[in-house]
């Protein structure tokens, strides 16, 4: 009996045209569009022919689109980092750090990773979406520092920090691995980072064109370098320009206070940044300028710069939980009534005077019973204040008017008082 050729390679020799398929069992069907780019690009590359041998070309197009279920999951994976940062800070002020920044070139991780085309990328399982490791951050910060600590073209002559501070704040290897101080961990930790491209931006390829392939990948040594060869371009994923970016940094303060305690001091008097905070955002920039994140930085790819607008938001409302926190703390020094007291006024929406607010309140209920003289002495003592203002009206009916409400006022706070005593 003669030999039969298998399916495929029978439609081969008829000339058919076969068509490339990712390496996924055939149920999960062909189309992968509304995947994760991470999962496109990894899992579902249709990149094998009918016998699984890599085909030359590959619809490389289909592996850049950001789907909204993207964008939505990428937007919730930052607010989440946003709120968790933010409470962290309201828990213990001046623990964190966020630093928002804008590319200004392409951004690309990951290209050391085994694929098919060669280059790989770094996404985040199993969100699917790119990301660049917290890790990879904390060694660019570390590297600023050295090159700013060390000596040579970027040397920061009036810096005032030591290396034994970097130390404190990024770890140390030990003495016997060029460390000032013994191994330890250090009191920062990085959260990756995910980057998010502007609306309507997807994930961009990039080439990078080798020539000189015959010379490199002689091992005779018989092929010199010309100018004659064939290059053939390499394709890579990357980030596209403009992107956001938004580093996350939380500072373990009982580690730093026994390492580097000055650290924890504030670098601009009563109010402004720890000093950790204060150094942290002057690598970040020294970072930012000559370093950048990322693979391929040597050309220029992951060049950031800080998004002053971003920042100053995210410092107004840094601010503010540091306003609060201090105001929790100065009411919690004060009597248990008067605290009350504070505390309802800050819910007042209008202009309406001190002692007629908290009257509203006592009469509303709205005090605990425990309280109500308390709060009423707190009121009654507003009431001179408040006589005072009165007696400065122009108006003679007006100001007589008021002042017998003012009086009768007074008087039901002195027997809300008296009956609460009684």
């Amino acid at each position: 009996m003669a030999a039969v050729d298998p399916p495929d390679r029978a439609h081969a020799r008829r000339g058919a045209k076969l068509m490339s398929r990712a390496a996924v069992p055939a149920y999960l069907g062909a189309d992968f569009r509304e995947a994760a780019p991470g999962h496109r690009f990894a899992l579902y590359l249709p990149i094998w022919d009918q016998r699984w041998r890599k085909t030359k070309s590959a619809p490389l197009e289909q592996l850049l689109p950001l789907t909204d279920d993207d964008r939505e999951r990428l937007s919730a994976l930052l607010e989440r980092q946003h709120l968790l940062l933010r409470g962290a800070e309201q828990v213990e002020p001046g623990s964190t750090l966020q630093l928002p920044a804008t590319s200004i070139s392409p951004f690309s991780t990951g290209l050391g990773i085994e694929h098919p085309l060669e280059n790989g990328f770094a996404f985040l399982t199993p969100y699917g979406l790119p990301y660049l490791a917290g890790s990879g951050v904390k060694g660019i910060v570390r590297q600023a520092a050295r090159e700013l600590y060390e000596g040579g073209d970027f040397e920061d002559q009036g810096r005032d920090w030591s290396w034994t501070e970097i130390e404190a704040l990024l770890g140390s290897p030990g003495p016997d691995e060029g460390g000032e101080t013994e191994r330890r961990r250090g009191a920062l930790c990085f959260w990756d980072v995910f980057p998010k491209p502007g609306s309507g931006r997807h994930l961009v390829w990039e080439i990078m064109t080798p020539h000189q392939s015959e010379y490199y990948g002689d091992d005779t040594g018989q092929n010199p370098p010309h100018d004659n060869g064939a290059p053939v371009p390499i394709h890579f994923l990357a980030v596209p320009t403009n992107s956001a970016f938004h580093f996350h940094i939380q500072c373990n303060r009982t580690l730093l206070g026994h390492s580097a305690p000055a650290l924890l001091e504030s670098s601009q008097g009563t109010g402004g940044p720890e000093r950790w905070q204060a150094l942290l955002q002057s690598l970040f920039a020294h970072a930012f300028a000559w370093l950048g994140f990322g693979a391929k930085t040597a050309v220029g790819y992951g060049a950031l710069e800080v998004d002053e607008r971003a920042l100053r938001q995210e410092t107004e409302a840094r601010e503010q939980i540091r306003a609060a926190e201090q105001r929790e703390q100065e009411l919690a020094k004060l009597p248990p009534g008067q605290r009350l007291a504070e505390e309802l006024l800050e819910q007042r929406k209008d202009q309406t005077p001190t002692h007629k607010f908290l009257l509203d309140q006592l009469e509303r209920g709205v005090v605990p019973a425990t309280e109500i003289a308390a709060v009423a002495a707190v009121a009654l003592e507003h009431i001179p204040q408040r006589r005072d203002e009165i007696r400065a009206l122009g108006n003679k009916k007006k100001r007589d008017q008021r002042l017998n409400d003012l009086v009768e006022e007074e008087k039901r706070l002195q027997q809300l008082q008296d009956g609460a005593h009684s």
